[in-house]
């Protein structure tokens, strides 16, 4: 007798849309969701990355104007203990070159041994380098206030597509010195080999590239000895610095007249040309 041949399984015949949209909305969903994870998870990291650059570039120029204070001058250079015994009138110079260094003539401080010319020169170049921390402060918090709304809008893909040295940081490029200083470093680089270097230095020709402000503050700017090469190398340093309008704080224990002979009429006459005279 022939055996009966099993039965074929059946065929699985179409499923219904009703029963197939659910698993594909599901799948859909889920795809989508991850897509919508990675971008948030990559704008989050964009965002990381600006204000880490934004910060770093912030520490920078805080340190190009960093101050540091000699011992001697810590506690009694600010404008708050000078009004024990320096007249409001010359604090006020000083406060008004701090708040805007570029705006005006530096003030030129004439006066005698003991008449409060450095402190008075460390007050004003330490408001300046206080108020320049806030400034960037300020600015940094603005400009990453806005990155980081660009990025959420889609403006800002990647976090290097933002030039953050071209932002136009408010930042005040700061040296304090003295005249015996300038000469020292002039001298020494002439061995070294760095004499242009050092000349560029103080006149800070980096701070005219970037338009930012270069101040340049000189105590004692009489030199004791003066040499043919010092006058070429000082008159170099301010008439750069007279021709590009970089806001200079001199302090002198001479007179106008007693500068011109000691540093020469050429040095004497650009140092009184782009400051104001101010005695104490």
């Amino acid at each position: 007798m022939e055996q009966a041949k099993p039965a074929a399984p059946p065929t699985p015949g179409p499923q219904s849309f009703s029963a197939v949209l659910p698993s594909a909305l599901t799948s859909l969903s889920e795809r989508s969701g991850t897509r919508s994870n990675d971008e948030s998870e990559r704008r989050e990291a964009t965002k990381g990355t600006v204000q880490y650059r934004l910060r770093e570039h912030q520490k920078l120029l805080e340190t190009r104007a960093a101050l540091q204070v000699p011992v001697r001058f810590e506690e009694r250079a600010r404008f708050g203990p000078l009004g024990a015994w320096l007249s409001s009138r010359a604090r006020a110079r000083g406060q008004r070159f701090a708040e805007a260094p570029g705006a005006g003539a530096a003030p030129l401080l004439m006066g005698r041994s003991g008449s409060g010319k450095t402190h008075l020169l460390y007050a004003t170049a330490r408001a300046i380098s206080e108020a320049n921390v806030q400034r960037l402060l300020a600015f940094r918090m603005e400009e990453e206030g806005k990155a980081l709304r660009e990025v959420d809008s889609g403006g800002l893909e990647a976090a290097h597509a933002l030039n953050v040295a071209a932002l136009g940081w408010p930042a005040t490029v700061l040296h304090v010195t003295s005249g015996a200083e300038i000469a020292h470093a002039l001298r020494e680089s002439v061995g070294s080999g760095t004499l242009e270097k050092t000349v560029d230095f103080y006149r800070q020709q980096d701070a005219v590239s970037a338009r930012w402000t270069g101040v340049l503050v000189v105590d004692d700017v009489e030199v004791a000895r003066m040499s043919d090469f010092l006058q070429v190398e000082l008159y170099r340093i301010f008439d750069y610095r007279y021709q590009e309008s970089l806001p200079t704080l001199v302090a002198t224990n001479l007179a106008p007249a007693e500068l011109a002979r000691q540093l020469g009429d050429r040095i004497a006459r650009r140092i009184v040309d782009m400051t104001e005279p101010f005695e104490l």
